[in-house]
């Protein structure tokens, strides 16, 4: 699994070309299903808006629409922009509020990409990288000497549960096993690791 470049947050971007508005919206999603949830929140928002077109980037997969513009006016553009940027794991929507002047397809070109850079410009960018993700048990009396040793190898803690015993929730981003196999010569065996998965963290 290979680290992926998105950004950090959602971001806004608006102008207005000739009386039309192009507002562009940029939000990270994971899956198809985010963007589908993120498109019906930005259709029932803008419900008069003549149109929504979109472009999004997933790992290995992307698509584009241009909504009723004139084909190549403003999905493709909008996933070129996504594109030069080497960014996947996001979607750009743009909505455009028809101001009655025709700008030909030139102009649309131009104000979908500028609406999408602008939109993508607003947010800061990060890598996110997979880690293997983890429950590590320990008793009380281990806790601080297995968390000095996580630390000291870059292994992140997502939290830690405290009852019986204490529950250290931790993700590798090299695969758990020489780790595990630390904590185990560290504390003598008195610990036990449930591997949980694999995340996508950010740096």
């Amino acid at each position: 699994m290979e680290p992926y470049t998105t950004i950090a947050a959602p971001a806004a971007f608006e102008l207005v070309e000739k009386k039309s508005r192009f507002i562009a919206e940029a939000r990270p999603v994971a899956d198809r299903e985010a963007f589908a949830a993120f498109l019906a929140e930005i259709r029932a928002r803008h419900y008069k808006a003549r149109h929504n077109t979109y472009a999004y980037a997933l790992r290995g997969e992307f698509k584009y629409s241009d909504d009723g513009e004139p084909q190549g006016t403003a999905g493709f553009p909008i996933h070129g922009v996504i594109k030069a940027r080497g960014l996947s794991n996001v979607a750009v929507i743009v909505t455009r509020y028809f101001g009655g002047v025709l700008l030909g397809a030139p102009g649309l070109v131009r104000a979908y990409s500028a609406a999408a850079a602008g939109a993508l410009s607003s947010s800061s960018v990060v890598t996110q990288r997979p880690h293997t993700v983890a429950e590590i048990s320990v008793a009380y009396d281990m806790y601080d000497k297995v968390r000095r040793e996580t630390l000291r190898r870059g292994v992140l803690i997502l939290g830690s549960d405290f009852a019986a015993s204490v529950v250290i929730h931790a993700a590798a981003p090299e695969g758990f096993d020489a780790y595990a196999t630390a904590l185990n010569e560290l504390t003598g065996g008195a610990i036990h690791v449930n591997i949980i998965g694999v995340e996508y963290i950010d740096d």
